[in-house]
């Protein structure tokens, strides 16, 4: 028994013996968003940047912390399709992510040796959790006004109780992959793409139907005493607009989006990070 005790202490000793260390740098890239507005994932690519912290357990496993900021936009504008195009609405906001994340170095990484010492390049993979916060936009006239106050989609409204205002501040899973490099002892490089799946429609303010306007102009007020809710929840032409059909008993209308798919965002860039803190850890000894 002793043996056997003896054989599995040094076997976790083995397995400890690995390097753990600090890294922090800055992210350089860009942002960009999927969703109604868009029909390329690589349309309207903005610049991106951040900070970042990483601590390697081991070799293989490193915990990363980030805290990025970005832009996403949309317009159905660029867009090739008939409906799109008539209906004519657009967004941009700022986008704020604190997010954690899980690396698997697949080939190993040590950032604390030097160049050609061993485990200085390695493709990775990352998933974890984020919190996001957004804010969507659209430009009317001669500024920018925010959306989700407006309840575009008869959110907050009397007669569309069951459609609440979309929270700015959310959740989101971030994953993707990416290369790291040593480029000297204790700088690395690492190049990375990752996508976020939310759990939300509204990134761009687009995901139910048209509501009739008067609802609109009944609970946010009409244009000429700054109510901007009609305006901006229907930007087709008035020709468009006229031949549109609403429920006399419910309000509703026509699809303004489509809500059985929710809006992604990814962020991708090159990281530049430096060791600040690496110990080795040592075997048990017997």
């Amino acid at each position: 028994m002793r043996r056997i005790f003896t054989i599995l202490l040094l076997t976790i000793g083995l397995s400890s013996y690995a390097q753990k260390s600090v890294e922090v740098g800055i992210m350089l890239g860009g942002s960009n968003y999927m969703g109604e507005l868009s029909e390329n994932r690589f349309d309207n690519i903005y610049f991106a940047g951040g900070l970042v912290g990483r601590f390697n357990i081991n070799d293989y496993i490193t915990l990363k912390g980030n805290a990025y900021y970005g832009r996403i936009s949309g317009a159905d504008s660029n867009s090739t399709s008939t409906f799109s195009k008539e209906r004519n609405l657009s967004f941009r906001s700022e986008l704020f992510e604190f997010g954690g994340n899980v690396e698997w170095n697949i080939f190993g990484y040590n950032p604390t040796l030097t160049v050609g010492s061993g485990k200085g390049f390695t493709p990775f993979l990352f998933a974890g959790l984020a919190v996001y916060k957004y804010n969507p936009k659209a430009y009317y006239v001669d500024r920018w006004i925010e959306l989700q106050p407006l309840g575009t989609e008869g959110q907050g409204t009397t007669q569309f109780q069951d459609r609440k205002k979309y929270n700015l501040t959310q959740f989101a899973i971030p994953f993707g992959g990416g290369l790291k490099m040593r480029l000297a002892k204790n700088w690395s490089v690492t190049l990375e793409y990752g996508l976020r799946k939310t759990f939300n429609d509204y990134l761009d303010d687009v995901s139910l139907t048209y509501v009739e306007p008067g609802i609109l102009e009944q609970n946010y007020g009409k244009l000429e005493d700054g109510g901007y809710s009609r305006v901006l929840a229907d930007r087709s032409s008035s020709d468009v607009q006229a031949t549109r059909d609403y429920d006399p008993i419910t309000f509703v209308g026509p699809a303004r989006g489509n809500s059985k798919t929710t809006d992604w965002y990814a962020y991708g860039g090159i990281t530049i990070t430096y060791t600040i803190l690496g110990n080795r850890v040592k075997c048990y000894s017997f």
